[in-house]
């Protein structure tokens, strides 16, 4: 066996025979790398939300005599993945030989507090495992051969130290939670009772600050893909031949170029060229857009041009009639 990671990797050799603790300790290396990169990258501990006030994942609601935990993951400090799902049984298959099977995870329904003392409680979350799948060797000894993720769920006088505080409570001797006088507990929509139920989910958090979450991070960056950016050039006194030069810092997509003039009366032409460098003798620009334009009217002409960093944009002023004061043209680009 080869120490190649902090755990253990596996190195082997022809004839060598693998015995149950090198596939074991593989097992075990390749779980603790994940948990590891996880604990590295983790700026704070919690609940996978996108949202704290609206995502309701194991946010803890209450009837006043039970509470419940809603469905949803978590990363504790250690980097392990704590998974709440929908129901005990949804993820299971029928067998134990069944590749999907999975053991029912504890109930997150109904539960009760187990308090006997009034007071200020927390309901907290952590990692646990169960092991099943009894199998004996030759000499009869019974050795469970799978390991399974799990949860505890547990309401407690202080806050979780290795697992992740959902909520705090406050609890009458009986065990129930009691009415919120404060006007900011849990809200039982039903019956239209506030709660001494306060959620308390802290939300989990990379390194660089980011919500851990791939869909979010995803949209996010669509969004700024998809804002429309402008560019704008400005001619006074518009006259023929009249030219101006400009190019983009970025690689873009150049969807619209709209056109406006002021004036007593006439319009004006403008035309736009792109190309590598400013080589109008070499063909290197070429004609993208003829747009014209009446007074006080804003004319837009659809492109769809794939821009490339540094390449030249000319502005030319194609024609002027009648009495043009001034001509503003516009580019509107998305990044790319």
């Amino acid at each position: 066996m080869s120490n190649i990671l902090d755990g253990y990797g596996s190195q082997f050799y022809p004839d060598q025979n693998v015995l149950a603790r090198d596939l074991n300790l593989i097992n075990y290396s390749n779980i603790k790398s994940f948990r590891d990169y996880l604990k590295v990258i983790t700026y704070q501990p919690g609940v996978i939300l996108s949202d704290v006030f609206t995502d309701t994942a194991l946010q803890v609601t209450t009837d006043g005599t039970t509470f419940t935990v809603n469905p949803g993951s978590a990363v504790d400090s250690g980097g392990r993945v704590i998974h709440v799902p929908v129901s005990p049984l949804v993820e299971s298959g029928s067998i134990s030989s069944d590749p999907l099977y999975y053991p029912a995870r504890p109930n997150r329904t109904l539960l009760t507090t187990g308090v006997v003392s009034a007071g200020i409680y927390y309901v907290n979350i952590k990692y646990s495992s169960f092991y099943t799948d009894v199998r004996y060797d030759d000499g009869g000894t019974a050795y469970n051969t799978r390991v399974y993720d799990s949860y505890t769920i547990s309401v407690d006088a202080v806050r979780s130290a290795e697992g992740i505080t959902l909520a705090q409570v406050q609890c009458d001797a009986s065990g129930s939670i009691i009415q919120d006088s404060t006007e900011t507990g849990y809200l039982d929509t039903t019956t239209g009772i506030r709660y001494a139920l306060y959620d308390d989910r802290p939300m989990f958090k990379i390194q660089d600050g980011r919500i851990g979450d791939l869909v979010t991070l995803t949209n996010q960056h669509e969004t700024d893909l998809n804002e429309e950016i402008d560019k704008s050039v400005g001619f006074l006194y518009p006259v023929l031949g009249h030219a101006f030069y400009s190019k983009l810092s970025r690689n873009a997509t150049i969807s619209r170029l709209e056109l406006f003039c002021t004036g007593a009366s006439g319009d004006v032409t403008v035309q736009l060229y792109s190309g590598s460098t400013a080589d109008v003798i070499n063909n290197s620009l070429r004609l993208i857009a003829t747009v014209s334009t009446t007074p006080n009217i804003w004319t837009v002409h659809t492109i769809d041009l794939p821009y490339y960093t540094g390449h030249v944009l000319k502005f030319i002023v194609g024609g002027v009639t009648g009495n043009i004061t001034e001509c503003t043209a516009s580019l509107v680009y998305t990044r790319r």
